[in-house]
């Protein structure tokens, strides 16, 4: 049987070295995720290929393993920057359209306002047209003869009193006067 010797440990050594430098350079320098990964994929694959000792093999092991740490802690920095990053988007977005809900409430408070002044307005106008159209036509203003009864003994002239009531002035009002013999039982009676 054949006796396989285990690689130089001068082989092993410098790669040892610069595996341990990566761990501590990426423990205080944390790097993107990924690049752990890469250099703990090399060390692998070096593992699997060489016949080592057994305290190379440790210390390979131990390099893995602070490899795999420090992908972990990269993965996790990633991620809490990346939730930061939105969150800090989200909160200028929910500034942005509080801006634009302050300016839309603005603008509808302004155009409440314009309302309300535009229906005063139209109010003193209906008011002002009522008031036109009742001097024009009279509005409630009625007219009606009163004619006073005798006084005393003597017979007196008939007088007849033409008579307005309400507070706008009356057009175009017409009398007719007719004297009828006797008390007509119809207005046809008396022409």
């Amino acid at each position: 049987m054949v006796e396989i010797k285990p690689a130089n440990h001068w082989f092993h050594l410098p790669l040892q070295v610069i595996g341990i430098f990566f761990c501590v350079y990426f423990y205080f320098h944390l790097p993107s995720s990924g690049k752990a990964l890469l250099i703990l994929g090399a060390m692998s694959a070096i593992m699997m290929f060489m016949d080592m000792r057994p305290m190379h093999k440790g210390i390979y092991v131990l390099i893995v393993l602070s490899l795999v740490l420090i992908e972990n802690r990269a993965l996790d920095k990633e991620r809490m920057d990346s939730a930061t990053e939105q969150a800090r988007i989200r909160s200028e977005e929910n500034e942005k359209f509080q801006g634009i809900a302050d300016k839309l409430s603005a603008s509808l408070e302004q155009s409440q306002a314009a309302f309300y002044e535009m229906m005063s307005r139209l109010g003193t106008l209906t008011s002002l047209s009522k008031e036109n159209l009742n001097t024009v036509t009279g509005g409630d203003t009625y007219c009606f003869i009163d004619i006073p009864g005798r006084q005393g003994r003597y017979p007196a002239p008939i007088l007849a009193y033409l008579e307005k009531n309400g507070d706008y002035p009356l057009y175009g009002v017409r009398m007719k006067l007719g004297v009828c013999p006797s008390i007509p039982l119809r207005p046809a009676d008396c022409a």
